[in-house]
Order: structure tokens, then sequence, then C-alpha cells
């Protein structure tokens, strides 16, 4: 179903988004007491509700556990220094010090770090998508814009939590680049994250969840990912689970084969990681902050060898960002550093210096897909997920998979010069 747009051609965000960025938020003080309210997201005219408090990142800490009074450790987190207060869909009042780190999706098994997607003078982070609108210069006549349907703008993303999160985010970052121009500061907060998720158990955050989420600390020659044990009142150790792996060069079997391929040591992290599952590096009102964001991922990804971390970007279309992609992916060579594709159906750009690019494959039938041919010759690797079937051990018959798990699949971060294909429905 397409999103509604009513608001003029240079529209690429759907109304139901654009609606939660503009609800209206207070400081302190609930929001039908308050002399003044602010946005969710910036515009050119008003400042952003977290651009009147200060953002700071929290480690892990101990909670009070709500069954046994036990003190086991809670997610990493962002807190404010004022409280927020807002009215959520029902009409409810509801106030926050704070909002999640991590992301995670259903459909890749491994965490990841959403800011806003869509145009940046519609709260997004993703500035090639202003190239897209209407006007725009980077639209070809006739053709369909990938922006115009992006999966970030739709599903669980629009709904009010995830985007009071992915807001929170990318404030943060700015904030953080502010204090610190570098990007050393940012860097150095999201090391320690990482570092906390891999090696401690989050509150609230089921075992079966935590154990498809593909991140851990490598022992026993398996990655291993931490939970808490309420029956034994202790931080206790799972087995992530293992993703078979499709044909390529190198061949794995599974993720497994991969990562003991790698040779890491005991007590190392290890696992999979999606920088940006919404959004992109245009974070900051200038080219200078989106480098840094990007110096700080580098930094990251050099403290984490045994980490894979798959980075989708539209930045390549500015030179100076494309010379700085250049520069991270060849200082981290663990950071996969994808060009993303501008039109659906056309082929993807091939950019020497960073990893295969990726681009959109046309539904030709009902759960049939074509191919993406390819400037150099031949065609890309179409993404199984949501594209074709495959067996499952589980209902015993074919479905059609809706996760990297299900898909048997990790082609986006282990064969980083593959090209990729991803299912484009009109």
């Amino acid at each position: 179903m397409a999103r509604k747009k009513t608001r003029g051609k240079r529209q690429v965000v759907g109304d139901k988004m654009i609606q939660n960025r503009e609800r209206r938020f207070s400081i302190d003080v609930p929001i039908s007491e308050a002399h003044q309210t602010w946005p969710l997201a910036s515009t050119a005219k008003e400042p952003s509700i977290f651009d009147q408090v200060q953002i700071t990142y929290h480690p892990q800490e101990n909670i009070t556990y709500k069954k046994k009074g036990s003190q086991i450790p809670g997610a990493p987190h962002l807190v404010f220094d004022h409280v927020i207060h807002g009215v959520d869909t029902k009409g409810i009042p509801f106030s926050r010090k704070g909002t999640g780190f991590w992301t995670s999706t259903a459909k890749m098994g491994a965490p990841s770090f959403s800011v806003p997607s869509g145009p940046t003078y519609e709260g997004g982070t993703c500035v090639a998508a202003n190239k897209a609108a209407e006007g725009g210069g980077k639209r070809t006549p006739g053709e369909i814009y990938i922006c115009d349907r992006c999966y970030a703008l739709a599903g669980n993303y629009v709904s009010p939590n995830n985007t009071f999160c992915h807001e929170a985010h990318a404030s943060w970052v700015r904030q953080s680049l502010e204090a610190d121009p570098t990007g050393a500061l940012l860097a150095s907060s999201l090391t320690a994250a990482l570092v906390d998720f891999a090696r401690l158990p989050c509150y609230g955050l089921p075992l079966q969840e935590r154990m498809g989420l593909e991140f851990g600390v490598w022992k026993d020659r398996r990655i291993q990912v931490p939970w808490y044990n309420p029956v034994l009142d202790c931080t206790d150790w799972a087995n992530a689970i293992v993703v078979p792996l499709p044909p390529g060069k190198p061949s794995f079997g599974d993720s497994l084969d991969f990562f003991r391929a790698q040779k890491p040591r005991s007590g190392q992290i290890v696992g999979f990681f999606r920088i940006h599952d919404g959004g992109d590096l245009s974070v900051g009102p200038s080219q200078k902050h989106w480098k840094a964001y990007l110096n700080a991922w580098a930094t990251v990804a050099k403290a984490f060898p045994h980490v894979l971390f798959w980075l989708p970007t539209r930045v390549w279309i500015f030179p100076t960002m494309l010379k700085a992609l250049r520069q991270a992916a060849s200082e981290a060579p663990n950071l996969i550093i994808r060009p993303s594709g501008l039109n659906a159906f056309m082929s993807p750009p091939e950019i020497n210096g960073l990893s295969g690019s990726t681009g959109a494959v046309e539904r030709v039938a009902p759960w049939t897909f074509g191919e993406l041919p390819l400037l150099s010759g031949g065609v890309a690797y179409t993404c199984p997920v949501g594209t074709r079937f495959s067996y499952s051990d589980k209902y015993k018959k074919r479905i059609h998979p809706k996760s990297c798990q299900m898909a048997h699949c990790r082609a986006c971060w282990v064969f980083p010069d593959l090209p990729i294909a991803y299912g484009f429905k009109r």
C-alpha cells in the first residue's frame, strides 16, 4: 500500500512519519501546563525538543529484577538532563528521562544503530533523499528513485516510540561531535556500549531474541551471548544461533565456520553489526560532521577486528565524502561500506576502494523477481529475504524467508565484494 503523501512534490516521507516528527513536547512540566513546546524533529523554522536538553551516554547499570529483587544489568541507554513530556497517540500524557541505545530488526539477526531516515528537510539524515525529491537534481526522468519506497519509512519504523528513539540518537551524535569535533569522544562511547552489550546481560531482552543477535564473546570456539539466569540468579551464557551461508568465494558452511577461519582469541568480541538499519551518515549540517561521524565508526571497527560492520550509504555522491569513505574502508578492513544505488531497477554504482554496491530488483510475478544487471557485466546476487522460497526444517515445507537466518544468508557481511540486489515492490 502506497504511503500517503499530501504535502507537495518534494515530499518523500509519508504523512504518518511527518506527523510523528511534528508532535509537540515540553520540558520538566506536563505538556498541558507548558508555556512553550517543541517538535520532535528540528525544521528550518524551529529547533527540536532534543536541542533543549543535554543527552549523554549511560553505560549498563544494575537495576532491580522484578521477581527476585536481584541486581542485574540494564541495557546501555541515553539519558536526558531534563524530563521530556509529551502525549501519545491515544491522548495519554507520558514523560521520559532517556531512551534505548542499540536497535535491532527481526530480519537481520544483529544489533544495529539507527538514525532518522528521509531527507534532511523532513527530519531525516539521508541527504541523498534531498537529491531524490522533485527538483533535487538527481532524479532521472521516468525512473523510480529508491528513496520513494524506503523500508525505513514504513512498518515499525513509523511507530512513535521508534521515531522518538531515532531522533534522540541523531541529536546525541550531533552533541557529541560538537563537544569533540574529531569524533574521538563519540567513538569512545560507541565502543564502550558495544563491549557492554557483548559481555553483560540485558534486562528485558528475552533469551531467544538475544541468541538470535549473532554478536557476543568467543568462547569454546563459538559465539556466546550473556543472559540473566533467574533460577541461578547469575549471568549465564548461551550459544548464538548460527546462520548457514550461501555458496561463495571463499566458501563457508555457516557463520561459525567463517569466524573460526579468522581464529579469534578466547574472550574476544565477535559477530555481525549493522550501522544504520535506517538513516545515513549526514547527521550534521555540514560534511565536516559527516566525516567525523564516519571516522568515529571506523575507529570503532578497528577496536573490534572480529566484528563485521556493514554500512550502506549514499553519501558517495559527494566527491569529498567518497574520498573519506575510501579512506575509512582502507583503515578498517572489517568495515563493509556498500554504496547504495539511486534508481530502482538500474545498475548500481561500481566504486573502487569500496565494497560491492547494492540496488533494487523488480518483482515480475508473485514471489518472483528479476535480475539486476551490473555495469561490468553479469548480474548482482539477489538477497533471498522476501524474494524466493526456501525449505524450513521447523515447518517442514517451503516458506517465504523473512530473515537472514531463515534465508540461510549473511552475504551482506561475509562477501564484501559481492554486489547485492534487494527486492523492490512497486
